[in-house]
């Protein structure tokens, strides 16, 4: 309707001012345009109803129709006789139809006349550009669904036989439309650039650019042409992330977690709170990393002296803890765990939200049990701080189900409590993820080890010279001092926006790296269409996940003494040393390693040292000469026992390759005899399965290896 009112406007008196050729039906008056716009609109509400549901993306061009023989004079068709007759429901239905008809049919003629005239008015300089229902008339709104109904219509007026279809993409579920239209901004390209040092330097301008947008609301500029040409890119990579807390941004310090555990927690003004509480408060609030959550449910009862005489009681079943976060649940259903933290909970009980405040209470039990650990090892002065950091990493490993990345999140919010201690600058291991870059980034992949080659990278960006390095140097002393003129009375956020120019340290370098890896491989994905960069992949090593055993670390063979040996720290602050021997576990180290992994996790969960040495004894017994496998063989590290539950199994997950499906193979102690048999068979299933057996040949092969069940006659 739209389309003819805007035709019969600008359409030209004389029908001679349009050339030979033309007809002279189509100079209509404005007044039949409105009439036929007012037919259009009674169209639409017409077809609306007898269809129900239309395709949105049809609104911008009605379906083309078949002229219907209407009569020439539609306003005075009706005979005398017609009109005398009664109206019933029947003829008012034929009557509407007829309108209809008719109204499509002139709609239909006013759209023809339309085409056939725009080649005009556009020569005479009447329209600009094509209008909308004109040739050549492109909208932005224009579905896929318009485009290809508009060719097949040009189509069927040529002859033209139509293409082969196309094989459609599909949009991947969960992006939202903001997130393509990020990504429409991408610049496209067919390869993706060398890693380099520039646009690392590059990607952390974005990254200090984020956080201060992000985080404190300022809009710092980007002096680099580079970074704001990487910025689309960039924010592809790092905005979603930022909903679901998963984004790290420059300084840690400015994550979502670590800004509330220095601001509600370290410097809360609560006089009854000590350094230490302080310090157990923190590991409450990581066994969940929810805000509301810690400050509603948690906290009035951290508030209370009641509370501090046993912590670790207050979380057991059915204490005051988990009745008012099962309240909390009830009352607000609000979720108890943050995004970043994607777990399915162990089940204990049948409703899911009982199942899972147990199952935060449980891991906060585990985390302030391994606080109450770490403690005296902060404040021993005696340790160095690569040993601190040995001993606090393995002290949270030892806990059953957490893992290395659970040492590696607790040990930033320490080092942020303590920065003193530089205990990331002097951790041992570098990160899997942060090593593919490092090694793109370094001439010649750099030194085989991967802690000298990433203080070699940090060396080479602190002495850099070119133009991306200065305009990071500026954004990053623009941006530290906003926080500290934001946070300036919070010393512990003060004291990481310290940077001096050329004094990157090498953990902040490490992170950096994991991050430089993940935007590596979306832009990949969203400006190349690749799967990932090719670069950024990790070592077939190193995909593999490493030994699981928490006291590893600090396991030592002595081979003077042909012992294994351990230090184990005390809540006086000290340590003592526990020795198993090799000739015990029948002169096998393997053996004897495993024996010591196995006490340690008793030490740790508070067995006293008499009961360790009885049950060390008892493991000397289990051991046997039977079949194993080799010293060097993986089973060792991936099939071990978990001495915490009720009934005790050794679990492992079989994957042939990365990509293909998980396995899932237990071997039940009881069945087995003892631990250290369980243990055995369960790596010896371990290389049927490296072998190439199916799982129901390794089970049927593992029921052998049971050992028989003894029956007894009883009269």
């Amino acid at each position: 309707g739209i389309l003819s009112w805007h035709v019969y406007s600008v359409m030209p008196e004389s029908s001679s001012e349009l050339g030979a050729g033309k007809d002279d039906e189509a100079s209509g008056e404005p007044g039949q345009g409105e009439e036929v716009m007012a037919g259009s609109d009674a169209e639409a509400e017409a077809e609306g109803e007898d269809e129900g549901e239309a395709s949105m993306e049809d609104e911008d061009e009605p379906d083309e129709v078949e002229e219907p023989e209407a009569p020439s004079e539609p306003a005075q068709s009706s005979s005398s006789s017609e009109d005398d007759a009664p109206i019933t429901s029947r003829t008012r239905g034929v009557n509407m139809r007829g309108r209809i008809a008719s109204q499509k049919a002139e709609h239909h003629r006013a759209k023809v006349e339309a085409r056939s005239m725009a080649p005009y008015y556009v020569a005479v300089g009447v329209l600009a550009k094509p209008c909308a229902g004109e040739p050549g008339f492109q909208s932005e709104a224009t579905s896929a669904q318009t485009t290809r109904r508009r060719a097949r219509r040009d189509r069927s007026d040529t002859g033209e036989e139509p293409p082969s279809p196309q094989p459609v993409k599909r949009r991947r579920p969960g992006r939202t439309a903001a997130a393509r239209a990020r990504n429409r901004a991408v610049p496209q390209s067919s390869t993706l650039e060398e890693p380099s040092l520039d646009e690392f330097f590059q990607f952390l301008q974005c990254q200090v650019y984020m956080e201060a947008r992000e985080v404190l609301s300022k809009e710092l500029p980007l002096e680099d042409p580079a970074a704001k040409y990487m910025l689309p890119a960039y924010e592809a990579f790092a905005l979603p992330k930022i909903a679901p807390e998963r984004w790290v941004p420059f300084h840690q310090a400015l994550g979502v977690h670590e800004l509330f555990v220095i601001e509600s927690i370290h410097h809360r003004e609560e006089k009854t709170w000590d350094a230490k509480r302080r310090f157990l408060a923190m590991f409450i609030f990581r066994a969940h990393c929810k805000k509301d959550f810690f400050l509603e449910a948690q906290l009035p009862h951290l508030l209370t002296e009641e509370f501090w005489d046993s912590p670790e009681e207050a979380f057991g079943v059915g204490g005051p803890l988990e009745k008012s976060m099962r309240e909390y649940r009830r009352r607000t259903k609000r979720p108890l765990l943050s995004q970043a933290m994607r777990m399915i909970p162990q089940r204990f009980m049948e409703n899911d939200d009982h199942n899972l405040v147990r199952s935060i209470t449980l891991r906060t039990q585990k985390l302030l049990s391994a606080a109450e650990m770490i403690w005296p090892v902060l404040h021993n002065e005696k340790l160095a701080a690569v040993e601190k950091c040995s001993q606090i990493s393995a002290l949270v490993q030892a806990s059953s189900g957490l893992g290395e990345t659970w040492a590696k999140m607790l040990m930033v919010c320490i080092d942020l409590a303590f920065p003193r201690l530089d205990l990331l600058e002097n951790q041992c291991e570098i990160s899997v993820s942060a090593v593919p870059p490092l090694r793109c980034l370094l001439p010649g992949k750099g030194p085989s080890n991967p802690k000298q080659a990433l203080l070699e990278l940090t060396g080479l960006l602190n002495s850099a010279s070119s133009a991306s390095s200065a305009a990071f140097w500026s954004i990053l002393r623009s941006g530290e001092s906003i926080v500290r003129s934001r946070y300036s009375k919070l010393p512990l956020m003060v004291a990481q926006m310290q940077t001096k120019k050329g004094e990157l340290s090498s953990a902040t370098v490490e992170a950096q790296l994991s991050e430089y890896r993940q935007y590596r491989n979306s832009m990949a994905r969203t400006r190349c269409s690749m799967d990932g960069d090719a670069a950024m992949n990790l070592p077939e090593t190193q995909r593999r996940r490493s030994s699981r055993t928490p006291s590893a670390s600090l396991i030592e063979y002595d081979g003077v003494g042909n012992r294994v040996l351990f230090s184990m720290p005390t809540d006086q602050g000290d340590t003592v040393t526990f020795e198993t021997s090799v000739a015990a576990a029948r002169n096998r180290r393997r053996l004897a390693e495993r024996i010591a992994s196995l006490c340690f996790d008793k030490l740790s969960d508070g067995t006293t040292m008499d009961q360790v040495i009885t049950f060390r004894d008892d493991l000397f017994r289990q051991c046997s000469d039977r079949t194993d496998v080799p010293e060097e063989s993986e089973a060792w590290q991936r099939c071990r026992t978990s001495l915490r539950t009720k009934d005790p199994m050794v679990t492992f997950v079989w994957q042939a390759k990365r990509g293909r499906a998980r396995t899932s193979f237990q071997v039940n102690v009881k069945s087995a005899g003892n631990v250290m048999e369980a243990e055995r068979i369960a790596r010896l299933c371990y290389v049927q399965f490296q072998a190439g057996s199916s799982k129901e040949d390794v089970v049927a092969y593992r029921n052998k290896l049971y050992p028989k069940p003894k029956y007894t006659l009883f009269k």
